[in-house]
């Protein structure tokens, strides 16, 4: 009985703390990632008023596993044509910063995966971005 009594009374961890060491070790997990998928470069001409300039772009896809990533390959000529008609469509000033360049990566990102008929793309990442 007075061990019992003794592992009854023992220190317990409180609830948060054991709630903070969880979330501190999963936020030490790395994230899982997809496959990749590599396009080619994609360079255009952007007109801005009366100068002419040219985009080069370099993009990876995430897809979001390795059924998805045949899928994207599958469908690559489409996506990189829809890819190259909007930044075609783009404007300097659309392409300055880091936060416009985040937007068109999510609205790529929505392109590609209506292209696809489903979100089979995870992420789009710029690995070149250069305005001349």
């Amino acid at each position: 009985v007075g061990g019992f009594v003794a592992y009854q009374a023992r220190p317990r961890p409180a609830p948060a703390a054991a709630h903070a060491a969880a979330a501190a070790a999963a936020a030490q997990t790395p994230p899982h990632r997809g496959p990749f998928i590599a396009l080619d470069s994609i360079i255009t001409n952007i007109v801005d008023g009366e100068d002419s300039h040219f985009l080069k772009v370099t993009v990876q896809l995430e897809a979001k596993d390795e059924a998805a990533a045949a899928d994207v390959e599958a469908g690559l000529v489409p996506i990189r044509d829809s890819i190259l008609l909007r930044l075609s469509s783009l404007t300097i000033a659309e392409m300055q910063g880091g936060a416009k360049k985040r937007a068109l990566q999510e609205e790529l990102l929505g392109m590609i995966n209506t292209e696809l008929r489903s979100r089979r793309v995870t992420h789009v990442y710029f690995t070149e971005f250069v305005v001349q």
